[in-house]
């Protein structure tokens, strides 16, 4: 027998660090292959019911579908109205599944995020469609589901992130002020889950670290203490956080990011954790495509999995390092780069170079482009970036027509070449009820032109028009023009009494009253003073008191008119103009040059650095 000191034959440490790698590479990619089930993309589109737009689900939207949820369920699904809200509205708890792994699973505690909660309408419409299914029977065999899906329906109605006291719901899981918040802390005393599933929507331009990647969806197995240490439930929490992981990066490779947050004792994830339920942060976030249900879809696909993976116990073998390694949330990136430009921004007689962001934002108008910074933004990516090089940027042109004049409506690509991207249109009390149909549209624009409304006042003030007015001035119309060109009978200065009712008249409804003088009926010449331009642009946004438009500044609407060098020149006067070469109205290219129709707009542009 050799003894203890005597040594024997050496193992190579190359191939024990190739035994080592072997059995992480085998571990790793049984796990990607356990967690990866491809059926899930296909059937998804044959069992939806979400709407195309996750907002428009809104709390009655969810009584409703839950309602036909439990008459195709029957008894294997379970609804009760554990509560209401601020406002009264109803906060439904749905339970199912027989299992014993107990799963909470809650959804739109911010009521401006809204995606998992259309995702849990397909994946129970999931389960009642497809009952007999090995995966499914696996998932109810093996949990017992408790869904929250709407936290917070008062911030759901109004689209915003808080409830209706103005209290973040997930900021409340010490004091516990807000009904919602005792709601779920209620149900996770009495349910005392094994898994949570806290699910939220987060910037959708947030990047995956320092790379130029778009964060798609964040995960988090939040830290239940100060150090962020790791304990037996937080692992679990990582664990499941892989499985997600895996099942989405067939689609979104390179696209999932931690969520960057310290550890809250105030919010609900972390404290669940703390209390022992393993719980993972599910936050969904952008794509590089304006497709909402793409993002359910990643909801449906990851949530599933990591349902499946608790219900058959296949989570057990995930790497939790392979959690650690994720990147976290880092910079924002901007909806669109214009990078370089030679800038007139409207107001100021001469021009400077510059970046220029845009984010698309919801607003009254629909989601539409604003500016958000200017000035060097190298370094920041763009899901979509335009060289400006060489290229002179500045606000489009305000112009009035009469509508009423034959001939004065024609192509909107007629104004859209010549750099005008708002059209002011002056209508007599007769064609307001065409004016209010385009106002009652969703965007009041008019094939990628802006349309904004004046009221001609005429010669009198006719029967009903105080009720027209107030009608369409209700509704966005700017204001009140009296056409005083060749009269001198009156001005806006006389004390007539028609004058005194046109004034009284303007100061109910808070309108301006214009006269033509501003105005010119003709498109725009080629060559402008600084003065006229300014006047096209900025004096005329503020005339008609739409001051988000008319100029580039950080909060403005990114309506854009981009000249080519060679088509403008620029002198200690002024500007000559020529024929654009793009035209962005709300952000959106509305117009673009024919000539120039082959080029790629939206290529993606990285700026040389030194």
């Amino acid at each position: 027998m050799r003894s203890r000191s005597e040594k024997g034959p050496k193992t190579p440490i190359c191939f024990y660090l190739l035994f080592v790698f072997t059995s992480i590479l085998v571990r790793n990619v049984y796990a990607q292959d356990a967690f990866h089930h491809p059926h899930l993309w296909e059937v998804f589109d044959r069992i939806r019911i979400s709407p195309d737009q996750p907002r428009e689900f809104k709390h009655q939207d969810l009584v409703r579908t839950i309602d036909k949820l439990g008459r195709k369920a029957g008894e294997s699904l379970k609804i009760e109205v554990v509560g209401t809200s601020v406002e009264g509205r109803s906060i439904s708890l749905l339970t199912l599944g027989t299992g014993e792994q107990r799963v909470f699973l809650w959804s739109q505690m911010h009521g401006d995020e809204p995606t998992a909660t259309n995702a849990l309408m397909d994946i129970l419409n999931y389960f009642f469609t497809f009952s007999d299914e090995p995966f499914v029977r696996d998932i109810l065999e093996g949990t017992t589901l408790y869904i929250l899906p709407m936290l917070n329906p008062d911030g759901a109605e109004r689209n915003q992130r808080r409830n209706a006291f103005d209290i973040d719901i997930n900021r409340d899981a010490r004091d516990l002020v807000s009904p919602e918040a005792r709601i779920l802390k209620r149900l996770r005393d009495e349910i005392v889950p094994h898994f949570g599933f806290n699910l939220h929507d987060q910037s959708t331009r947030r990047t995956v670290g320092t790379t130029n990647n778009l964060a798609a969806v964040a995960l988090m197995a939040p830290p239940f203490d100060m150090e962020n240490n790791d304990n037996t439930v937080r692992i679990r929490a990582k664990k499941v956080a892989v499985a997600i992981l895996n099942s989405l990066s067939p689609y979104i490779y390179g696209h999932v990011s931690k969520y960057d947050a310290g550890y809250m004792p105030r919010s609900f994830g972390d404290a669940f954790q703390n209390w022992g339920t393993s719980t993972v942060l599910f936050e969904t976030g952008g794509w590089y495509r304006a497709d909402p249900v793409f993002m359910v879809r990643l909801n449906f696909i990851g949530i599933l999995t990591a349902l499946h993976a608790i219900a058959t116990g296949e989570y057990e073998r995930a790497n939790p390092a392979v959690y650690d390694g994720l990147m976290q949330n880092e910079r924002s990136m901007f909806d669109l780069l214009i990078t370089d430009a030679t800038v007139f921004d409207g107001v100021h007689p001469f021009v400077f170079q510059a970046d220029i962001g845009i984010h698309f934002v919801q607003d009254k108008e629909g989601l539409v482009g604003k500016i958000v910074d200017i000035g060097d933004l190298n370094g920041f990516p763009g899901k979509d970036s335009l060289d400006a090089a060489q290229r002179l940027v500045m606000p489009g042109l305000i112009h009035p027509i009469h509508v009423e004049d034959p001939g004065r409506t024609g192509d909107p690509n007629v104004f859209l070449r010549s750099g005008v991207t708002t059209v002011a249109e002056i209508r007599s009390p007769g064609g307001m009820p065409d004016m209010l149909r385009v106002l009652n549209s969703e965007r009041v624009w008019k094939e990628g032109l802006n349309v904004a409304f004046l009221l001609d006042l005429g010669d009198h003030v006719e029967s009903g028009l105080i009720e027209h007015c107030g009608t369409g001035l209700s509704r966005g119309m700017l204001g009140l023009f009296q056409d005083r060109t060749g009269k001198t009978d009156s001005s806006p200065d006389d004390d007539s009494a028609r004058v005194l009712q046109l004034k009284q008249l303007a100061s109910w409804f808070n309108a301006p009253i214009l006269m033509t003088s501003p105005y010119s009926e003709r498109l725009p010449p080629g060559v402008f003073t600084w003065d006229v331009l300014k006047g096209l642009t900025h004096d005329r946004a503020l005339e008609l008191r739409i001051p988000q438009r008319g100029r580039i500044a950080r909060n403005v609407f990114a309506d854009l008119v981009i000249y080519d060098a060679g088509n403008f020149e620029i002198s200690d006067t002024g500007i000559r103009l020529m024929r654009p070469h793009t035209v962005l109205v709300g952000g959106y290219r509305s117009w673009v040059d024919e000539k120039r129709q082959t080029e790629v707009f939206g290529r993606v542009v990285r700026r040389k650095t030194n």
